[in-house]
């Protein structure tokens, strides 16, 4: 969350006229991400030319104009109200949560209240608890080259040791 509002900071002291943002909601909980758009993007920077390029659906209804692309090429083009009228978005993005515009309850759904915040936004996580079989280790290390980070890693604490063994005896031989 500190880089992200530091390069935020940075962003916004630059004074500049145009504002490309790559998708900086998407690193932060919720109810950050829903400040920083709140407070920075439509706050601060409400008199300057903002794109954003997100992944999420709950910024559309912030937006002026909405670009969705494929392929590199433009494939929709207009404000919410009007592709929402149509049915664009809604085929587009299946409902994905386009009633609302975004609120932190929404990205928070695998958690429980927290009963020690005052907060009704606070959300205590919930952990997973179980055992991880062995065929997800070996798929992860067949789709991550592990396999050849194991054989390194293997060789260099072979080396490593070699190495320091070989100064023990050439000290003792010397």
């Amino acid at each position: 969350m500190t880089l992200i509002t530091t390069l935020a900071c940075r962003a916004v002291y630059q004074n500049a006229d145009i504002y490309l943002l790559d998708d900086p909601l998407s690193s932060v909980d919720a109810s950050v991400g829903e400040h920083i758009l709140k407070e920075c993007i439509l706050g601060l920077l409400k008199l300057k030319i903002v794109l954003l390029v997100t992944h999420s659906t709950h910024h559309l209804p912030y937006a002026s104009r909405i670009l969705i692309m494929e392929s590199g090429t433009i494939k929709i083009e207009g404000t919410y109200d009007e592709l929402f009228r149509v049915g664009e978005i809604r085929k587009e993005f299946n409902n994905d949560g386009l009633d609302e515009p975004f609120s932190a309850a929404q990205e928070a759904t695998p958690a429980v209240p927290d009963s020690k915040s005052k907060d009704p936004k606070v959300m205590r996580e919930v952990a997973g608890r179980g055992h991880v079989g062995w065929s997800l280790l070996w798929t992860y290390l067949r789709f991550g080259n592990g396999f050849i980070f194991i054989a390194i890693t293997g060789l260099s604490a072979v080396a490593n040791q070699i190495c320091l063994s070989g100064t023990d005896l050439m000290l003792q031989i010397w």
